[in-house]
């Protein structure tokens, strides 16, 4: 194989892995894998608490942000608030009702970064972890071309 079809390979079964982990982790607590997902994203990006946000950062469909949104605020997991000097934008906010269930998919998140930097040893890492963030960067500037 070359290194494209590694890094390709790689990055799918690390969805894979991601989305089957994630799932169970969620379906604990009634939530569906995108619900997950917009809580981590909102509890760990802190600053970053909008729909558009997570649309933008985290490449969600808006149809799946704005329904799952709505599912969450029912399920009491979510608040939302008018913003004061824009009424357009609503902020979100997570509830106590939300900590268990974010305690067990923080957990799950750890897990799953043990698992896939297993035999790696811990100078490595940081190594992997800053070839990954100029990948991101690197990603992110052809997109804007």
């Amino acid at each position: 194989m070359n290194a494209l079809s590694d890094a390709l390979t790689t990055s799918w079964l690390f969805h894979q892995l991601y989305s089957r982990k994630i799932g169970e982790s969620a379906s604990r607590y009634g939530v569906s894998k995108t619900e997950a997902d917009i809580l981590l994203f909102l509890c760990n990006n802190p600053g970053f608490d909008t729909a558009r946000d997570i649309v933008n950062i985290r490449g969600i469909a808006k149809s799946y942000v704005s329904k799952s949104i709505e599912i969450l605020v029912q399920k009491q997991y979510l608040t939302t608030s008018v913003d004061r000097r824009d009424r357009r934008i609503t902020h979100l906010r997570l509830t106590e009702e939300a900590n268990a269930a974010l305690t067990d998919l923080r957990k799950t998140q750890e897990e799953i970064f043990a698992l896939i930097t297993q035999k790696i040893p811990e100078e490595r890492k940081k190594e992997v972890n800053l070839a990954f963030r100029q990948i991101t960067e690197n990603i992110k500037e052809a997109l804007e071309k």
